[in-house]
């Protein structure tokens, strides 16, 4: 039996709850391979440190125990005093409040991240979770800065575990303990299709492979939607299936239209094998990204069709609008009104999306949250922006179909520090 005395914070990412373990120096290991009391040393913030990865899991499962809310845990380390921190207010953010700041999209494609980071992220499982790196980056921030009044962006680096490089997260506080934050997400290493068994059903869905973790996109003309409300079988075809792909952490998005154009409701459920955890999650970062990544793929190739038909169509003496060469793609039909939307390529902006949550109509600027990313995606390049509806919340992608990059936009709360002895078997 070994005893371990932590310290850590419980923040809410969109209602998917996550714990961090705060550590920076090396753990006072007295005796035996994994056994020892993590003290409070002296680094500037006094926080607890721990460096045995193998022990994460275990430690992990413990917290869970006492914070059955809590969906995961990650171990962080800080960057001390001496060390050049990257962490700093962006002017030209500050002096853009009716877009939200500069818009990320525009550094989507050949970005250079800095080789330091601010904080230092390893997942219990050693997954990479979106929700948790911009949970670690608000942390970071009231730790360093702490609860002011500043309410200007600043640019906070993360080193996650299951991503290459550090990446960059936008902070905006809104209120003493909650962030508005953008997180730029690893690009996806691919998109593929593959074919799945499960209980003599068989079907092909698409996949998004993203560093750290894939996500299965199921939608609602799959065979495999109906385990949405199957839970116990759902458990059991995700773990299956991760086995079988030999992935780090795989998820299950199952993705079912709103009724409104470029809004989902989105259900995720999300395995870990390294920390064993299964769970329907109130909402999910990284799986929302890649469902964000499969649909602005799968729009560019709509659009490819749509402007072939358009030229078969000239070709004969005909001219179709790209609405129509979108249809013809789909059998649709689409009214006048959805043409000249899809035509002028508008889509939800982040605010319109929070207002359609909530039941609230935004129809001008100043209906808009001053937070928000552009309300005019043409701003933004190529991208596309996407808002999913999850149990927790909303959170919302700018995917650019192209380099399979991503932003995404979400909050983040943080809502206790606690210290707590641990015992675990060894």
């Amino acid at each position: 039996m070994s005893i371990y005395e932590i310290e850590y914070s419980i923040l809410d990412p969109t209602g998917n709850i996550t714990a961090l373990v705060e550590s920076s120096e090396p753990a006072d290991v007295s005796s035996g391979p994994v056994s020892g009391l993590l003290k409070d040393h002296s680094d500037h913030c006094g926080r607890s440190s721990l460096t045995n990865r193998q022990l994460y899991p275990v430690l992990a499962s413990g917290l869970m125990k006492y914070h059955q809310d809590v969906e995961q845990v990650g171990f962080v380390n800080f960057a001390s005093d001496t060390e050049q921190c990257s962490g700093h207010k962006d002017p030209e953010l500050a002096t853009r409040p009716e877009t939200g700041g500069k818009p990320l999209g525009h550094e989507l494609p050949g970005h250079e991240l800095p080789g330091h980071a601010d904080v230092e992220l390893s997942m219990a499982g050693g997954e990479f979770c979106g929700n948790a790196t911009m949970s670690a980056a608000a942390l970071y921030l009231l730790r360093r800065v702490g609860k002011t009044d500043d309410f200007t962006y600043t640019e906070i680096y993360v080193k996650v575990s299951g991503a290459k490089n550090p990446l960059k997260v936008r902070l905006k506080r809104t209120a003493r303990d909650t962030f508005r934050a953008g997180v730029q997400m690893p690009p996806a290493v691919q998109i593929t299709n593959a074919d799945f068994t499960f209980n003599n059903t068989k079907g092909s869905l698409p996949v998004v492979h993203m560093e750290g973790i894939s996500h299965i996109i199921i939608q609602e003309n799959s065979p495999f939607f109906r385990l949405k409300d199957r839970h116990t079988e759902a458990e059991k075809a995700i773990r299956t299936w991760c086995s079988e792909m030999a992935a780090d952490g795989l998820g299950m998005m199952f993705l079912a239209t709103s009724g409104k154009q470029s809004e989902w409701e989105l259900i995720p459920l999300v395995y870990i094998p390294g920390s064993g955890t299964c769970f329907w999650e109130n909402s999910c970062a990284s799986g929302s990204t890649a469902a964000g990544m499969y649909l602005a793929h799968e729009t560019l190739l709509t659009s490819k069709i749509a402007s072939s038909a358009e030229g078969e169509s000239q070709a004969s003496g005909k001219t179709a609008s790209p609405a129509e060469g979108e249809n013809q793609a789909s059998g649709k039909t689409t009214s006048p009104a959805e043409g000249e939307s899809r035509a002028s390529g508008r889509t939800a902006s982040p605010a319109e999306g929070e207002s359609r949550a909530s039941g609230r109509t935004a129809s001008h600027a100043s209906d808009r949250h001053e937070d928000s990313t552009p309300s005019d995606p043409r701003e933004l390049g190529n991208t596309r922006l996407f808002t999913f509806i999850e149990p927790g919340g909303v959170l919302q992608v700018e995917s650019d179909p192209e380099t399979l990059s991503a932003i995404l936009w979400g909050s983040v709360r943080l809502t206790g520090c606690h210290q707590r002895t641990i015992s675990i078997d060894c």
